[in-house]
């Protein structure tokens, strides 16, 4: 959906320069997860709950937001080098990132329509939103498999593979932090419908009110600016990272995109 032409003021926003990461930038946003992966096996091993499930957490936080950068092709390294990112990712977060790509794009397209198979998940409510979030994952697998191309096919069956060989030698190997993990990972994949679609987007029409947003600095930095979802959907060109400075360069334009808040 192009929101340039429904919204003419947003022309007037100058984002260009926000689309081209730098060679450093490009390097710390693919490794992002990783110190939070170490932390939390560290911990598992050493049985610092608490710190295991924070590891855990912020892992499969930065592990969406590279994965996502990823789908959109922004990461800003070659093609090719976002489908192997994305591969990884699969394997790690126990959920096929190419059958995700394949919902998000359409969302982009179809934002809250009825052709929208991810964003049908915001019309429910809140507490099915929570009760269903198992189903979820399966629910976006099996539509990616009916929506997607061959080639894309091709990497969900090849990401669901290997994911099936990750779990059964996790579980098998008798290791208590990757038996532990792979587990922490399946139940995050269970909350991801909750806090990737339906909180950005519940009580929205995709076009009036195109999804929510967070001005809170804290809290975006602690979320790593993914609830700064109506910024990525009038510019889903801007990586992740940028959406911050993007969120003030419309502010100053308009105020109308930050009326609905996550919170």
């Amino acid at each position: 959906m192009n929101y340039l032409e429904i919204y003419p003021v947003l022309k007037k926003v100058e984002w260009f320069d926000l689309v081209r990461p730098g060679r450093l930038r490009v390097v710390f946003e693919i490794l992002l997860p990783l110190p939070f992966l170490l932390i939390s096996l560290f911990s598992i091993d050493n049985g610092w709950i608490t710190m295991a499930f924070a590891g855990a957490f912020f892992f499969f936080l930065a592990g969406l937001r590279l994965s996502h950068n990823a789908q959109h092709y922004i990461v800003g390294c070659k093609r090719k080098s976002c489908e192997w990112v994305m591969y990884g990712l699969s394997i790690l977060m126990m959920n096929s990132m190419h059958a995700v790509q394949v919902t998000h794009l359409r969302h982009h397209k179809h934002c809250l329509d009825e052709y929208d198979v991810e964003g049908y998940f915001a019309k429910l409510p809140f507490w099915q939103a929570i009760l269903y979030g198992p189903l979820f994952t399966v629910y976006m697998h099996t539509n990616a498999w009916k929506l997607g191309s061959s080639y894309q096919r091709k990497w969900i069956a090849v990401e669901l593979i290997s994911e099936l060989i990750a779990l059964t030698v996790a579980l098998l190997s008798g290791v208590l932090f990757l038996e532990v993990f792979v587990l922490l990972m399946l139940l995050a994949n269970c909350l991801t419908g909750f806090f990737c679609v339906w909180l950005v987007h519940y009580d929205c029409d995709g076009l009036d009110k195109i999804s929510r947003t967070m001005r809170s600095p804290w809290i975006n930095r602690i979320t790593m600016n993914m609830l700064l979802h109506v910024e990525h959907h009038l510019f889903p060109q801007v990586p992740t990272y940028n959406l911050g400075k993007l969120a003030r360069r419309i502010d100053v334009i308009s105020d109308q995109f930050q009326r609905n808040q996550v919170i």
